[in-house]
């Protein structure tokens, strides 16, 4: 039985080899997916990559779809709808902003203000997500256990194109996670409810939690998972987790928020 993961920094388990012994224990063995290993007694394969696009979701899954047998378990974070893998072997440079701020060649950057100003279309993002969905769905109808489906972003973070639970059909519905992961980071800073506001942007300078998760959320995440995997439960990403754990003044003075 393996453990297959895939998605963008809200699923990623990546490693920085200057991390010393304390920020491998912060920042690696305390992540949801990590933990999920641990709990079902697996091996973890994750392809998540920071910043990374649908699009490497996509191939990754199809790199591995054969090798599946009827234990494993896969969970999909899904990302952002427009964002692109337009560099070759830059699969986190995957927006304009990311583009610019990131460290690549001037033609390249020049490439991708052309491309996500002139080539990208909403529609067909979401036609091929609606492709992938059908394939994951007709490739793992021998698992035991349903691929999971999780949101990192929401309709109020990312817009009308965000793919949720209420947007797909049928067929994928009852595998899909309610809410989303963005959704829990945002409510664990402090806010105050105006105007009716249900969800909170933030746009942090800098991030320093791991999965865009304090540290308290990620056991909760994981045995919302368990009871999808053993029992069929839908997993809730709207209810159960901590709220307002830091002060949004106290993040500003940090430099943070």
């Amino acid at each position: 039985m393996t453990l297959y993961v895939f998605g963008d920094s809200f699923a990623a388990t990546e490693v920085n080899p200057t991390w010393n012994a304390d920020q491998m224990e912060k920042m690696f063995t305390r992540k949801w997916a990590v933990l999920l290993s641990k709990k079902l007694g697996v091996e973890l394969k994750n392809y998540g990559i920071s910043g990374s696009s649908l699009e490497y979701t996509y191939y990754k899954f199809n790199q591995v779809r054969a090798d599946l047998k009827e234990d494993d378990v896969v969970i999909i974070v899904l990302t952002d709808l427009l964002r692109k893998w337009i560099i070759q072997d830059r699969p986190e440079t995957t927006s304009l902003s990311a583009a610019e701020r990131h460290n690549i060649d001037p033609k390249f950057k020049k490439y991708a203000q052309w491309y996500f100003v002139n080539v990208l279309r909403a529609e067909i993002e979401e036609t091929h997500l609606h492709n992938f969905l059908y394939a994951v769905h007709a490739t793992t109808a021998h698992l035991k256990v349903k691929p999971l489906f999780v949101c990192a972003f929401d309709k109020i973070s990312r817009g009308k194109w965000t793919v949720d639970v209420d947007t797909v059909d049928r067929a994928h519905a009852n595998n899909f996670a309610i809410g989303s992961l963005w959704e829990i980071s945002s409510y664990e800073i402090e806010y105050l409810i105006e105007d009716n506001v249900t969800a909170v942007k933030t746009n942090l300078r800098k991030e320093f939690r791991s999965n865009h998760l304090s540290d308290v959320q990620h056991p909760i995440l994981v045995d919302k998972i368990l009871d999808y995997i053993h029992n069929g439960a839908t997993v809730d990403l709207t209810t159960g987790f901590v709220k307002n754990i830091y002060k949004k003044q106290d993040l500003i003075n940090q430099g943070i928020l």
